[in-house]
């Protein structure tokens, strides 16, 4: 579980230290040269790497989340669970959602990286 902990953060820190400097790097590119070609093309592939990305989170996070549908349901009212079946239950959601929240981020966290990189951002090589 300490695994995935670390993998979430680590996706969550990539994208709240790269984010900032892409999307200054592309407001400073959009005020100095508005009209620009490149500042054109730049906008547009800004617009559609956010679709993109949106959309590999939101189909890593379902199939994670569906995969874990096959867990048991809780017994019948009348004769309930043990309350060790129940932390492990328990114990299995919090690593599947945890699982899940990480799968989500990645795409995001790639692409927000590969940016920064792209476009010379602080602590980044430009290639």
């Amino acid at each position: 579980m300490l695994k995935l902990w670390q993998r979430y953060l680590t996706h969550h820190w990539d994208i709240a230290t790269h984010a900032p400097q892409v999307i200054t790097h592309r407001l400073a590119q959009m005020a100095h040269k508005p009209t620009a070609s490149k500042t054109l093309v730049e906008s547009q592939r800004m617009v559609w790497e956010k679709w993109a990305a949106a959309n590999e989170s939101w189909l890593a996070f379902w199939t994670s989340m569906h995969k874990s549908a096959r867990w048991p349901v809780p017994g019948h009212p009348m004769r309930p669970m043990s309350p060790a079946k129940v932390h492990a239950q328990a114990q299995r959601a919090a690593v599947q959602t945890l699982r899940a929240a990480g799968l989500a981020l990645h795409p995001v966290s790639r692409r927000v990286k590969a940016n920064s990189k792209r476009l010379g951002g602080v602590g980044t090589k430009k290639r």
